[in-house]
């Protein structure tokens, strides 16, 4: 038995038991490699990348991006971007032959720790797993106790337990931080649909949010509207209130001029015709109840000015008469990138686009209005003229005049004129 144990004592079988089983170990460590470059290449083609050339033109000119095939799909996908890669080292077939790599190497190398467990590996090198017949059982008792007390074989057997255990926890740990690699691959590509979406100015939904391209663009139109329209209403409203505050001497030449056919002799001051048909032979001229004989020159004798105040040019004011043809192409493109159907802002069938200038509002019908007042006035004058006849004739035939009624039924007259009563 001496004999035996001396003369092969130097083959120095632990060592090399320890060597096939780190094989076993490498496999396994390789293995690993294979699977982290392999789920890293596949996380990789799973993720977008941004373009942010391509999203800052979309933004500036969307026209040009939508109106190109190859820059409109390569939109839509930073738009849309998706991540297609694996989450999970475990969740793919990558993970199974590493894991049985990586569990055969931890199980052998556990075999080293036990006199059972090294003879099943001196069997397996030695004796019938390799062929061999004649490895009898003293054999492999002596071998076993030359591995058993082989500091060197001890020592070996030791560096390959740690190396197997290693291997094992850096499965665990390679799961787990390729997860993490996953995870920013995930949060690289929403990055990127984050950036497009909001570059036009939509959700996660594909709904509006005021913002970006499309809220930016929207919203520059729309306080032009509101500008636009403020100017009407105010250029009306100054235009309206400069009229009330003239007098008939101040305003349209074709005043004088038409209230002055079949205008009485009277005047109102200067060379404005006017009338004062107060019954001098009844009252006195200047008694303050009978001023409604009386036409003031500011009486527009019920006609609004602004009713002679007409659009120029002849242009309703709303978002598309308000909005360049560059700007409206610009909404389609917008929309088309943003995968919305165009027309909820204005309409496809809007009329006029860009028409409503700058440059004056309103244009006054002046002479409309002027033979309108003009004609009013002659038949106010006949009317009240009429009426004070009525009223001498009653006191010439010796009847009693009621000038409670009188007054009436010239404040009737008036008030079918506009007029305030007296």
């Amino acid at each position: 038995m001496q004999d035996y144990l001396d003369r092969n004592k130097s083959l120095n079988q632990g060592s090399l038991v320890a060597g096939r089983i780190q094989q076993d170990v490498d496999a396994a460590n390789e293995e690993q490699r294979k699977a982290e470059s392999e789920f890293k290449s596949r996380a990789d083609a799973g993720t977008t990348t941004i373009n942010n050339p391509l999203i800052d033109q979309a933004k500036s000119d969307p026209v040009s991006v939508a109106s190109d095939t190859d820059k409109f799909q390569s939109f839509l996908k930073q738009r849309d971007a998706e991540y297609k890669g694996p989450s999970n080292l475990v969740d793919t077939e990558l993970y199974q032959p590493a894991f049985m790599k990586t569990d055969r190497a931890r199980e052998r190398a556990d075999l080293t720790k036990s006199e059972g467990g090294r003879k099943a590996l001196l069997q397996e090198f030695y004796g019938s797993g390799v062929g061999r017949s004649d490895y009898s059982p003293g054999q492999l008792k002596l071998d076993n106790l030359l591995i058993q007390n082989d500091p060197t074989a001890k020592q070996a057997f030791q560096s390959l337990q740690n190396n197997a255990t290693t291997t094992q926890q850096n499965l665990g740990l390679l799961s787990d931080r390729l997860r993490d690699y996953a995870q920013g691959k995930k949060a690289e590509t929403q990055s990127v649909r984050n950036t497009a979406r909001g570059a036009l100015g939509l959700d996660q939904a594909g709904n509006l949010t005021g913002s970006g391209a499309i809220g930016d663009l929207r919203s520059s139109i729309d306080a032009r509207l509101t500008d636009r329209r403020k100017n009407l209403t105010d250029s009306r409203d100054t235009l309206t209130s400069t009229w009330g505050k003239k007098r008939m001497n101040e305003v349209h030449p074709e005043t004088r001029q038409f209230l002055s056919i079949g205008g009485p002799a009277a005047s109102w001051g200067g060379d404005i015709p006017g009338f004062n048909l107060v019954p001098t032979n009844r009252y006195a001229a200047d008694d303050p109840q009978w001023g409604g004989y009386r036409l003031d020159p500011s009486d527009n004798v019920g006609l609004n000015f602004s009713d002679y105040l007409s659009i120029v040019p002849d242009v309703d004011v709303n978002r598309g008469t308000v909005s360049t043809a560059d700007e409206v192409a610009r909404l389609k493109a917008l929309d088309q990138l943003a995968g919305r159907e165009y027309g909820d802002f204005i309409p496809p069938e809007a009329q006029n686009i860009g028409s409503r200038k700058d440059g004056p509002l309103y244009t006054w019908r002046g002479s409309a209005m002027e033979a309108d007042r003009a004609a009013r006035v002659r038949n106010l004058y006949g009317e009240l003229a009429e009426n004070r006849q009525k009223y001498t004739n009653a006191m010439n035939s010796g009847g009693i005049i009621d000038s409670s009624r009188e007054r009436a039924d010239v404040n009737a007259i008036r008030a079918r004129y506009g007029l305030p009563p007296v």
